[in-house]
């Protein structure tokens, strides 16, 4: 069963990591190693989800309009959506169930939607889930040693529980950085255009 991998499995899948790289980069390396989240599949195959950090300094091109508003309600809504849309790694997942509802509704949907989700997997057994791309450059990546392994119905609902638990946790993450430093969130403008 597919499932976030604990601080134990995380040190157990960096020492098998480690034993192809150098002793003094795998040690530099290991600090932002664990603080990341890693999804493990049934078959060995580890999926790294990176840790999001959070911006408190929102800048926007001054031509549009400020991201965070004038209202408290606003100020938050900005920072949550700047934060969410900028931070925290999907791959692609939103605009995928985007995509299945157009086409549902629709009968059609524009962007590079994957019909069916796969995991690129490469050479060290590392790996990304791929909802969103274009058919030529999963072709290119296969010749570069590239495979492509198939979601089962059941590993696919797996995944993405697992991405929206972790959407959760950020979420949760923001709100609680909200609540402490609301007062130092701060929009600034830059000359896009100039």
């Amino acid at each position: 069963m597919m499932h976030l991998m604990d601080k134990a499995e995380k040190a157990e899948h960096a020492a098998h990591l480690a034993s192809s790289w150098g002793e003094k980069r795998f040690d530099s390396w290991l600090k932002y190693y664990m603080e990341d989240d890693y999804i493990a599949l049934d078959d060995g195959v580890v999926i790294a989800v990176d840790h999001p950090g959070i911006d408190s300094d929102i800048w926007y091109d001054d031509e549009c309009v400020d991201p965070l508003g004038d209202t408290e309600e606003s100020r938050k809504a900005g920072f949550m959506e700047h934060n969410l849309d900028r931070k925290l790694e999907d791959f692609g997942l939103a605009v995928w169930r985007r995509c299945r509802a157009d086409l549902e509704d629709h009968g059609c949907c524009s962007g590079l939607y994957v019909s069916e989700p796969f995991v690129a997997v490469w050479g060290d057994g590392t790996a990304r889930p791929v909802f969103l791309g274009h058919e030529d450059d999963f072709e290119a990546n296969e010749r570069r040693g590239m495979t492509r392994r198939p979601l089962s119905a059941e590993e696919l609902g797996q995944l993405v529980g697992i991405l929206d638990d972790l959407k959760a946790r950020y979420v949760r993450r923001l709100e609680t950085y909200w609540k402490r430093y609301s007062g130092k969130v701060a929009s600034h403008g830059y000359w896009a255009n100039r």
